[in-house]
């Protein structure tokens, strides 16, 4: 995806600028320079198990946030570490490092201080993010209130580059998500933040989230409330019967509002009384972190940068995309589709159904302008519904089709 990969480069050519000035780490910025003009192709090693099947030529390997403190000096004299790129990497002894050094790797250091690891090598889990930190508040407001004191538009050089790396950790847990899921049985949901859980659209984007779950369809949203909450709950309850998403909902019910103090603690009781839910992909930011993250996304990629989010998110579904009620940042997003869709920009051209016909067609009349602007290549790929099985029955009758104006 042009956006992951532009956020790789940048991630690098970044570490490398970086690198070039951090005493012992000689000819890092060229090293990583190749990588980044196509002299390299690097491979990444993300924990001790794909170690343990390289450990014997780590010859221009990525190393990326694993604790190597066991491996003593033998091992290491013993290993190819020529052109290797250790990333907050954990070593035994100072020693250790200097030797790796002196043998062709370039080691960059890990960040202290932050609340987060930039050098993560999975998606987050909803338990992760509620999960008490030492100070006592939830990882997920810790991150965010750190975020904020260190700067959300001006943060320093090197908060800067420890968040550009957290979001390129994120783009490598869905690359790697996207080779298990293919991208072209993703479907995005996305509308409203602000929709209660007792809001009518909240319950119809549930049911039609678990029709489209049901259908085989790989649920995405913006890991945040309102319409967003909702389409990953009907995701994550479509292994259940269709009775248990109106008991979860009567649950729900009890803290409707994304303030309530209680939001949180009534999707853990729900997720503790339906343990084994569908799984499904949330991608908020910490750019909007007053929204909590819903927890009914069973993986949750989260940015800090939201122009970078934005654009993974309205281009990772290539299944199809579906528009509840919203304000504005969901008819940015839906323009933001009907570019991709004019031009082919994705590799796909893809189906988009704006869900709430008094919405888009009479309150914002989103669909007739839509209708109006399409090109030949998607105008027939656009529709407007109130019926969620019509959702179903339309993204199936109007599979992705392959541009040939992607590059």
């Amino acid at each position: 995806m042009r956006r992951r990969s532009f956020l790789k480069n940048s991630a690098m050519l970044t570490l490398a600028t970086t690198l070039s000035s951090v005493a012992g780490a000689p000819g890092a910025q060229k090293a990583l320079a190749a990588s980044v003009d196509g002299q390299r192709a690097p491979r990444t090693i993300r924990d001790l198990e794909e170690f343990e099947k390289a450990r014997n030529d780590l010859g221009n390997a990525v190393i990326k946030g694993v604790d190597l403190s066991h491996l003593d000096a033998e091992f290491w004299g013993n290993s190819n570490v020529q052109g290797a790129h250790f990333l907050g990497c954990g070593f035994r002894e100072t020693a250790i490092e200097q030797q790796l050094q002196e043998r062709g790797a370039t080691l960059f250091p890990g960040f202290d201080g932050l609340a987060y690891d930039p050098y993560r090598a999975t998606l987050y889990s909803p338990g992760e993010l509620v999960a008490q930190s030492e100070s006592g508040a939830a990882v997920d407001a810790l991150i965010y209130d750190r975020y904020i004191a260190q700067g959300k538009f001006t943060p320093d050089l090197l908060e800067s580059l420890a968040r550009r790396i957290h979001d390129y950790s994120m783009d490598d847990g869905l690359d790697r998500l996207t080779a298990e899921i293919p991208e072209t049985d993703m479907v995005c949901i996305t509308g409203g933040f602000f929709q209660d859980r007792t809001d009518p659209w909240f319950r119809k984007t549930a049911i039609m989230a678990r029709l489209l779950s049901l259908s085989g369809k790989f649920i995405v949203t913006g890991g945040g409330p309102g319409i967003m909450e909702a389409a990953n709950l009907g995701a994550y309850l479509s292994a259940y019967d269709e009775s248990v998403l109106d008991e979860a909902l009567k649950m729900l019910a009890k803290a409707p509002k994304w303030a309530d103090e209680a939001w949180s603690e009534r999707a853990l009781e729900v997720l503790d009384a339906f343990p084994e839910g569908t799984r499904s992909l949330g991608i908020p930011t910490w750019f909007y972190g007053f929204e909590p993250t819903n927890l009914f996304a069973t993986d949750i990629a989260k940015y800090f940068d939201n122009d970078i989010r934005e654009g993974v998110l309205m281009s990772i579904a290539k299944g199809g995309a579906v528009f509840a009620p919203g304000a504005a940042g969901a008819r940015q997003e839906i323009f933001m589709v009907a570019t991709q869709n004019h031009f082919g920009s994705t590799g796909y051209f893809y189906p988009m159904v704006l869900f709430g016909t008094e919405h888009y067609e009479v309150e914002t009349h989103v669909y007739q302008l839509l209708r109006q602007v399409a090109n030949d290549n998607y105008r027939e790929l656009v529709h407007s519904t109130d019926d969620a099985a019509d959702v179903v029955r339309f993204i199936e009758q109007h599979p992705p089709r392959k541009s040939e104006n992607h590059h």
